[in-house]
């Protein structure tokens, strides 16, 4: 029934079952529509914050790894002034110098296996340089440690040089005779 605002006279409207049904059923794919279409829509605006803050990351961790080899740099050049100061020691104590290829300790990359290594190689440019700051690192440690036992075994041979000096010096002062006591 359908009843007009002021004076007009009410009309009656008969409406099929079917009728209704279809209305019902249109309305809810209508309402289901622009469920699905919101959902959509909140699920893209997360995705989009998302994929802006693992830009962010990628971008502050490319930084960082750029930082990283340019400070690898300078502890390079600190590596050779020690290995040249460390075969001036070495050729003042009457030690053979150190083998250039011993020097380098490391062309030729990492030993070994480690798991990041497939898996930074597929990540694109960050990931290359990440590898590569990895490798240089390995190869400035194992240079550090070959710089670090050479002048072990300098101050271990400086150490007997002494231990031998100051041993003939004591034996030729043994020769004179000892005060009384």
């Amino acid at each position: 029934m359908l009843v007009p605002h002021g004076s007009g006279a009410s009309r009656a409207v008969e409406v099929s079952q079917t009728f209704v049904k279809a209305l019902v059923g249109i309305g809810s794919v209508v309402a289901l529509t622009f469920l699905v279409l919101g959902i959509a829509a909140i699920s893209r605006g997360v995705s989009i914050t998302r994929s802006r803050a693992l830009e962010n990351e990628n971008r502050l961790l490319a930084d960082e790894i750029q930082r990283m080899r340019e400070r690898m740099v300078g502890l390079r050049d600190t590596l050779n002034q020690f290995s040249e100061r460390e075969q001036e020691l070495r050729l003042l104590a009457g030690l053979n110098p150190t083998d250039k290829t011993v020097q380098q300790a490391g062309i030729g990359g990492p030993a070994g296996t480690w798991s990041e290594r497939d898996s930074l190689a597929t990540l694109g440019a960050n990931g290359q340089q990440a590898l590569a700051a990895r490798v240089d690192l390995d190869q400035l440690t194992r240079r550090a440690r070959s710089c670090a036992s050479g002048c072990i075994r300098f101050s271990t041979s400086r150490a007997r040089t002494r231990a031998s000096t100051s041993a003939r010096r004591w034996g030729r002062r043994s020769k004179r005779p000892r005060p009384a006591s």
